[in-house]
């Protein structure tokens, strides 16, 4: 469907806007007009970005029940879909693995 005004929610200050997608974003002008004699003009635009979180949380695969000290671990940790791309954080025992300590491979 395409992009509409849902005027029963709107009011002088807001529009309320249905069936926004992904291409909805983009720059958005309002304009405002006095009536006859004058014909004054007013105007104001605003940047409308759209955002998609992931339908779930992250998913691990990989790793094993059991490690001991010295073994090397491989797990896979995946998003859902998201626009911005999700961003994703290791944590060992609540606390987060740095930048430096983590041999992440992409």
């Amino acid at each position: 469907m395409p992009l509409s005004v849902q005027l029963s929610k709107s009011n002088k200050n807001s529009v309320y806007l249905r069936h926004v997608d992904l291409n909805s974003g983009g720059i958005y002008r309002c304009e405002i007009s006095a009536e006859a004699p004058s014909f004054d003009t007013a105007e104001a635009e605003k940047e409308m970005k759209v955002f998609v979180l992931p339908s779930e949380g992250p998913t691990l695969t990989g790793g094993n029940q059991e490690y001991r000290i010295g073994d090397t671990v491989v797990v896979n940790c995946t998003s859902a879909k998201s626009k911005p791309a999700a961003t994703l954080r290791w944590y060992i025992n609540d606390e987060l693995v740095s930048q430096e300590n983590s041999p992440v491979r992409s």
